[in-house]
Formats: structure tokens, C-alpha cells, sequence
């Protein structure tokens, strides 16, 4: 018994020590992305292409209930889904959790449980996704960091929620405790934010250009030497004119003399390098959310054989470790059902082996006497044989082997 009072007390310490600037009422730490959303993913293409492909592969995946290490035909997380109430299908809800965890750094949703009766510890009503945007975690001090969240959409009308009704995964962690950030997803777009405004930035420029044409440059005098005042005013004056005129934009200026024309600006579309920006941002991006920029259209850095290995890499880095996280928040809802999902990637063309190389396989394992023929004989999508003709296949097959090694045997090279 004392030796549990000295864990107990020795534990306080700890937590004392790691969380002792947090009272009762005080906000978790977490900076607003809302600028972040809006020009890192609602107006950048290259974040919104790669989100959005990567919650759609997320999506596809099928999970499968297990109950007892068996398959289920009871599937609690479909049936909440196709009831008349469900605001979203399954496959909705997995892309638009997956898009919240890729853009905010996690993801959250609410769900109540029946507490008595027959039914308890079954989820009641319908999972509700929150935005992390409008979300607030309020600690209740030192002994419970995470006192309860809040939906606060509209100030006037803020939801208190119950920690034990949210279900949070924090997809990219921070690492700072301080103010509580450790409780708090980290932000991609914060992160790659540098990039992603420089990118913005030249697309603006593309466009401007596009709308207001490129510089039109100056004719000058070559014949004169110095700078007159009143020939520069002159000058600037009707650079302004047409400059005001959309009609005369693209025109030159005018002057007398022997005539010289200057450029001004960008001789063309292609000097500002847009393409090239836009590039190195996508790999930057493809950095920071550990997937093959080569499979989102940037084929010259590849350093992959195929696209379909850079496939693999993108299941294998980011989807598979990330459906695992969101399948261990669900295992969590549906424990009191005693059920646990696993997934279900045999119906992913990019994870399958290719027919030559199952076939490569099997036809080894047949000569070791691992495998049986009919498995080879089905991947090229031949008919089935009985045992009395495979045994008649091998028997050809030994007497074969026999002839050649008698054949060798003559000719003196065995």
C-alpha cells in the first residue's frame, strides 16, 4: 500500500512538472490556421491536387470487421452509415477526416455511447466530424490537461463536448509542450507555409500579366546625352497615358532622333519561371507529407523505376501508417461491441503483384514442390487438370529430365 502511495505521489510529480502552467479554464495552445486553409489549400493547386488524391486512395480502402480474430457480418461502423440520419456516407466521412488530418495536422469527431441496458457501450446517434479550425481544447489544471473541447463555430453558440466523446488523432504531432501544443496536431501547411506563399505569389504575378499584358518598353533618343528634365517628364507622362488605356497598353512609347527600343520587365511569360517555381514547390510539399512527387506529375525527379513502385511507397510512407491510426480510433468506438477492424488493401491495383511476376513465382515454387501446378495453371488462366493428369505430367517431366542428363552423359560435358 505505501509502495502504491510513493507511485501515486511520484507520478503527481511528474505531471506536476510537465503540465504545472495549466489551470482550470485555460485554452490548449494552438495557433489559428484559418490564413493557412485558405491560401494553402482552398488557393493552391498543387496542396489541393495532393490532398485531395491522397484522401481519395484513403477513402477506397475497405475495412473489414473482426470479431474473436474471425470476420464479422456485423458491421457497426457501415450500419451507422446507412441510416436515414447519417449526414455523410462512409466514404465521405473517411475522405473528409483524412483531408482535415492532411490539412490541420488532425482530426477529430464526436460520438456518444449508451451508458445502460442491453445496448450499452454501443454507439448511439451518428459520428460527427469537427473541424480542428473551430475546435478548443480547455484544460481543467495540472491533473487533467484535457478538461473538455469546445465547438465554437459561432461565439454565440460555443459546444461544450466531454473529452471521453471525442475521438482525436493527432496525424503530425508537435513537440513543444508548452501551453499544451503536445495535445494539438501541427499543421503541414504551417509548416511548408514559406513555400506555398512564394508559389501563390508567382501564380498571382502569371496572372496579372496575362490581364495587363507584359511591358511595352521605351523608344529613345540615342542623339541626346544627359538626362532633360523636361523630356523625362514628357516621357513619363506618356508612359502613364497609355499605360491608363488598355487599348494602347501594349504600344511603345515615342521619342525623336535616332531611336533606340528598351526592354522593360519580362520579355515573355516564361522569364518569370512560374512552371519552374511551381515545380520545386510540389517537391517540397511531397516532402513534408513523405509521398513521391513523381506520382502528382513531376516526372524529371523521379528516382523511381516505374510509377507503380512509386505507388507502393506512397500506400507503404503515408496511407497504410495513417489508416492504422484512424483504424485504432475506431477499434476505440466499437470496443464495447467487442469490435476491431483491419484493412483491406487486395483490391488496390498498385499494391497487386503483376501476372508475369506471380507467375515468375509459382512456376519456382512448382519445380521446388512448394506449390501446387493448378495454382500456376490458374494465374495464366488455364484449365484445371485432375491428379491422375498432373501425375501424368510430372512422370513426362522426370523421364525428360532423364533424357537430357543421359544426353549430357554422352557428349561428355556432365
Amino acid at each position: 500500500m505505501f509502495k502504491n502511495l510513493l507511485n501515486r505521489l511520484r507520478n503527481n510529480r511528474v505531471i506536476f512538472s510537465l503540465y504545472s502552467f495549466l489551470y482550470p479554464g485555460s485554452i490548449l495552445d494552438k495557433d489559428s490556421i484559418l490564413n493557412d486553409l485558405e491560401n494553402g489549400y482552398e488557393k493552391n493547386v498543387d496542396v489541393f491536387g495532393i490532398i485531395n488524391k491522397l484522401a481519395n486512395k484513403f477513402a477506397n480502402v475497405k475495412l473489414v470487421p473482426y470479431k474473436n480474430d474471425e470476420i464479422s457480418n456485423y458491421d457497426p461502423l457501415k450500419d451507422l452509415f446507412q441510416s436515414n440520419t447519417a449526414d455523410l456516407t462512409l466514404t465521405e466521412f473517411k475522405k473528409l477526416w483524412y483531408v482535415y488530418a492532411l490539412t490541420c495536422g488532425e482530426s477529430l469527431f464526436h460520438a456518444m455511447k449508451l451508458n445502460g441496458g442491453n445496448n450499452a457501450g454501443k454507439v448511439k446517434g451518428k459520428l460527427l466530424l469537427l473541424p480542428p479550425q473551430y475546435t478548443e481544447i480547455i484544460s481543467k489544471g495540472y491533473m487533467q490537461p484535457i478538461g473538455y473541447y469546445t465547438l465554437c463555430i459561432n461565439v454565440e453558440n460555443e459546444i461544450k463536448l466531454k473529452p471521453e466523446e471525442v475521438y482525436h488523432v493527432r496525424l503530425f504531432p508537435q513537440v513543444d509542450a508548452l501551453n499544451g501544443k503536445i495535445f494539438r496536431g501541427l499543421s503541414p501547411l504551417r509548416v511548408a507555409a514559406n513555400v506555398i506563399e512564394s508559389q501563390n505569389n508567382g501564380y498571382e504575378l502569371q496572372k496579372n500579366v496575362s490581364k495587363t499584358g507584359l511591358p511595352p518598353g521605351i523608344i529613345v533618343d540615342e542623339s541626346l546625352d544627359g538626362n532633360n528634365e523636361n523630356r523625362q517628364k514628357n516621357l513619363e507622362k506618356a508612359w502613364r497615358r497609355k499605360q491608363t488605356n488598355e487599348s494602347r497598353r501594349s504600344l511603345p512609347v515615342f521619342a525623336s532622333g535616332k531611336l533606340q527600343f528598351v526592354e522593360l520587365g519580362y520579355k515573355s511569360l516564361k522569364d518569370i519561371q512560374t512552371i519552374e517555381s511551381s515545380q520545386h514547390g510540389l517537391r517540397v510539399l511531397c516532402n513534408v507529407l513523405a509521398v513521391p512527387s513523381v506520382i502528382f506529375n513531376d516526372v524529371k525527379s523521379s528516382t523511381y523505376n516505374n510509377v507503380k513502385s512509386a505507388y507502393k511507397a506512397l500506400y507503404s510512407d503515408r496511407i497504410m501508417p495513417d489508416m492504422n491510426q484512424f483504424i485504432d480510433i475506431i477499434d476505440m468506438l466499437f470496443s464495447g461491441e467487442g469490435i476491431n477492424y483491419k484493412a483491406d488493401y487486395t483490391d488496390i491495383p498498385e499494391l497487386q503483384m503483376d501476372g508475369m511476376d506471380k507467375a515468375k513465382l509459382l512456376l519456382d515454387g512448382c519445380v521446388k514442390g512448394t506449390v501446387h501446378e493448378n495454382e500456376f495453371r490458374e494465374v495464366l488462366h488455364l484449365d484445371q487438370l485432375t491428379e491422375e493428369e498432373l501425375d501424368d505430367l510430372r512422370a513426362n517431366r522426370d523421364r525428360l529430365n532423364i533424357t537430357e542428363l543421359r544426353s549430357d552423359e554422352n557428349s561428355g560435358d556432365f
